[in-house]
């Protein structure tokens, strides 16, 4: 980060003012876009990077990772690490808040790639998936009447599979003897 000297020494006042000001455009970022144009204009390559490097620190450091995997991982001197410690321990508040948004965000992501690979692939190969199709629309469809059936029908598929187990070891049994 940069340095000032004592010629540039703002009052405490005026820190402060900066600050709330700058937390303010902070909270006014909706986008993931404005954040990287905003990112991109206050701070050189490698401060972002930096910062990058500390919320990650953290995050592992709520995984209770050790300061050797952690370093090894991002590259980072044990020195970073424990700084990053320390204000974990001593507040922390503002990290813990943005890994477990970073991390529900993530969660997010991963179920909505997951429900979109699995959309894709039912309208690409809908024959391959027909019988899935068919069923979700007849109980989406189905008043509760009709889904306590289709219930009922589901536990004899059971009782069924039991039936089909025993044919089959007869079969077996029979084919064995002779």
């Amino acid at each position: 980060m940069a340095k000032f000297g004592r010629k540039y020494e703002l009052t405490k006042k005026e820190t402060e003012e900066l600050l709330l000001d700058f937390s303010i455009v902070l909270s006014e970022i909706k986008k993931p876009r404005e954040a990287v144009a905003f990112i991109k204009d206050i701070l050189s390559a490698s401060e972002a990077r930096m910062l990058a490097k500390r919320l990650k620190i953290a995050e592992l450091l709520l995984e209770n990772l050790s300061y050797g995997k952690i370093a090894r991982v991002l590259k980072v001197s044990s020195g970073t690490i424990a700084r990053v410690n320390q204000w974990l321990q001593f507040s922390g508040d503002g990290y813990r808040i943005l890994i477990e948004r970073l991390q529900s965000k993530r969660k997010k992501r991963v179920d909505m790639e997951g429900d979109y690979r699995s959309n894709f692939m039912k309208r690409r190969y809908p024959m391959y998936y027909w019988p899935q199709i068919l069923l979700e629309t007849i109980i989406m469809k189905a008043n509760q009447r009709q889904r306590a059936e289709i219930n009922q029908a589901l536990e004899k598929l059971d009782e069924k599979n039991e039936l089909f187990e025993r044919i089959d070891t007869l079969l077996k049994d029979k084919y064995k003897t002779h």
